[in-house]
Order: structure tokens, then C-alpha cells, then sequence
């Protein structure tokens, strides 16, 4: 998650200065900036800890742009490393935006070996006639879910669902939110 740390304001938060990058038409530029970063660190930690993997959120605006498949390859390329250490996170309203543009592109990207993550899934336009026909390697559970699953027996219920789905179509799952062990211990039942 990307954090400005203002030397005037503190820790900014992406909720509060998103909206303003996304007006000045910066948000292509500071999503490039994201995915080298990430592959750079991701280089530096899989050196010292062997391999890891980092996601970066990808704005449906960004994901259809014309040139956003060559970003991706041009920053593998540069850091040269292998694109399954990156995961981009869309969310189901990118799936629902234009349906056939965005499996043309997330198949694209998966041929480049990255890994695709839908975000906060439960929470926007869950069709299965989209879930079943994208590519995609992970599924995140939405902390509005997880923060509820030790109280709510309804949370409980879609978190128990989602993670089945995850694994009947061979994906990974992850749980935003979780804030303590019990939470943690209930998710790896």
C-alpha cells in the first residue's frame, strides 16, 4: 500500500491524497513508479530471503490504458526479473468495466507470468459469469468480511464461501484485516 510520508503532515494516507493524484492525471505515472518499485524490492528481499512475491494495486483506468501491458514488460525487463514476483490487484468493478477488453489484457499479463489478485472480492459486482472466464490467481477477502467473521455468522458464512470458490478454481487466498490470532487461527480452519 503506497504511503506519502510528508515531512510537514506525517504518515498521508492513500484515501487522503489519491483522489488528488487521480485529478492532476498523475495516477498512470505514480502506478508505473509502484510496479518498479516493487519489482526492485521484491529483488532486494528474494537476495536475502529467497523468493517472494509483491502486489500493487492497478485502477481500472490504468489497466486499460493502451500502453500498460508494455509498462509490465519493460519493468521485468528492467529489473530483470521474473514477472511471478509481481501480483496486480484489480477489483471486480476493473472486470465489470469492459468485460472482454479487460480478460484480452489480464490474459495478456498472465502470459508475462504475473500473477492477477481480485481485490476486496464480496463487496462490488460479483458475477461468476466474469469470475469463471478471468484469469485470475487469487481472490482477497475483504476486511469488511474478516472483521466480522469471529461475530457475524453471516461473515463467517461468505468468508467460508469465498474461500472454497478460491480453492475449487486452484487459487490462492488472502484475508485483509485480520487483527489478532484468533481471527488468523479461525482463517487457517
Amino acid at each position: 500500500m503506497i504511503r506519502w510520508n510528508s515531512p510537514e503532515r506525517g504518515m498521508v494516507f492513500p484515501d487522503q491524497f489519491i483522489p488528488i493524484v487521480e485529478e492532476a492525471g498523475l495516477m498512470h505515472r505514480i502506478t508505473t513508479w509502484a510496479i518498479n518499485s516493487a519489482l526492485r524490492q521484491s529483488n532486494d528481499w528474494t537476495d536475502k530471503w529467497g523468493p517472494l512475491s509483491v502486489s500493487v494495486n492497478v485502477p481500472p483506468g490504468i489497466l486499460l490504458q493502451p500502453d500498460f501491458v508494455d509498462t509490465l514488460t519493460n519493468a521485468i525487463g528492467l529489473w530483470k526479473g521474473s514477472g511471478e514476483q509481481l501480483i496486480i490487484e484489480i477489483t471486480e468493478q476493473t472486470l465489470a468495466s469492459d468485460p472482454e477488453r479487460v480478460l484480452e489484457l489480464l490474459i495478456k499479463i498472465r502470459e508475462l507470468g504475473v500473477k492477477i489478485s481480485i481485490d476486496d472480492f464480496g463487496t462490488g459486482y460479483s458475477s461468476l459469469e466474469y469470475f469463471k472466464r478471468f484469469p485470475a490467481s487469487e481472490l482477497k477477502i475483504d476486511k469488511s468480511f474478516v472483521g466480522g467473521l469471529l461475530h457475524e455468522r453471516t461473515d463467517a458464512h461468505i468468508v467460508h464461501l469465498i474461500i472454497d470458490l478460491a480453492h475449487r478454481f486452484e487459487m490462492e487466498v488472502v484475508a485483509e484485516g485480520v487483527e489478532d490470532l484468533e481471527t488468523l487461527k479461525t482463517l487457517a480452519r
